[in-house]
């Protein structure tokens, strides 16, 4: 149960060769030189199409504030695409992250709007790092060793009435007698429902609700995105854990063909899913999104 910087590094300098690991350097490569690369980002995963219905209508609020602009910072930001993609959508992005491996190519390829943050320890900011109208985490509080005083820590950088937008893997498709299903320790070290969600939430005085994913699997299959399972590895670059037969499989049909990813992932979830109703199903996905609001006053 500690989070470990130096796996992080790892990870990032290894990400070309590492199953599951290589989709960050093709994500960077997918938004680099795009125009609407947040588009492109919400059309290839889930948690991004998740993030991307939830900044819908951001500046517009932001306006009512008297700001020109929204200002959004994303915690745990790898290697800086979706920063990059949201500076490209017209926010005023920034993004933070453990590794310094990660900031250095986040810098090298989108700019100097990276920083080297802890954000799983107790930060003492200036005011100008405060004030943001949406904190962005994608895939991190399951990393992180005390996430209810990172939930509290996040809630402190937005302004009243913000977002804090968290995704995670999603616990409720699984059976209850499943114990464990995620990446191991030290990469994971939690998997949440939205049962635990939302007590995190309301301990730290915020709202909360989910996004529905039904529209994201309803959409045409020929939008193509591929949903991996990465592969961890320890320190030194090691791979400590292998996925099973099933899943391997899986990966490699998305690999060889990116258009299956969704069809894949319908079956996964027709499968796993414990809702009464088959239907209901394609409105969970692997990762739920979760949207905690600060009260505005």
């Amino acid at each position: 149960m500690r989070a470990r910087a130096e796996v992080y590094d790892q990870v990032y300098a290894c990400r070309e060769k590492l199953p599951g690991y290589d989709r960050y350097e093709r994500l960077r490569q997918a938004v680099i030189d795009n125009p609407d690369a947040l588009r492109t980002l919400a059309e290839s995963e889930d948690v991004y199409w998740g993030v991307n219905c939830v900044l819908d209508g951001l500046q517009a609020e932001a306006r009512t504030r008297g700001k020109h602009v929204a200002r959004v910072l994303e915690l745990g930001s790898g290697m800086g695409y979706l920063t990059h993609a949201l500076r490209r959508r017209g926010f005023v992005a920034e993004g933070w992250d453990i590794s310094t491996e990660a900031v250095n190519q986040a810098c090298l390829n989108f700019g100097p709007y990276f920083r080297v943050v802890d954000v799983s320890r107790p930060l003492e900011l200036p005011e100008r790092d405060r004030g943001y109208d949406a904190v962005i985490a994608t895939e991190l509080i399951e990393h992180l060793e005390d996430p209810q005083a990172f939930i509290r820590q996040a809630a402190s950088l937005l302004v009243p009435g913000g977002r804090l937008i968290l995704t995670t893997p999603n616990r409720d498709i699984y059976p209850p007698s499943m114990a464990w299903h995620t990446d191991p320790a030290p990469v994971h070290l939690w998997w949440f429902s939205k049962t635990s969600l939302r007590r995190m939430a309301w301990a730290a005085g915020l709202s909360v609700n989910f996004v529905d994913f039904g529209p994201f699997y309803g959409r045409p299959a020929s939008m193509s995105g591929r949903l991996t399972k990465p592969q961890p590895i320890d320190a030194t670059g090691k791979v400590v854990f292998k996925d099973g037969i099933v899943n391997t499989v899986a990966r490699a049909l998305m690999a060889r063909w990116p258009a299956t990813s969704r069809h894949i992932a319908k079956i996964f979830l027709r499968q796993q899913s414990e809702l009464s109703h088959r239907e209901r199903a394609f409105h969970e996905s692997l990762s739920m999104c979760a949207v905690l609001r600060k009260a505005r006053s």
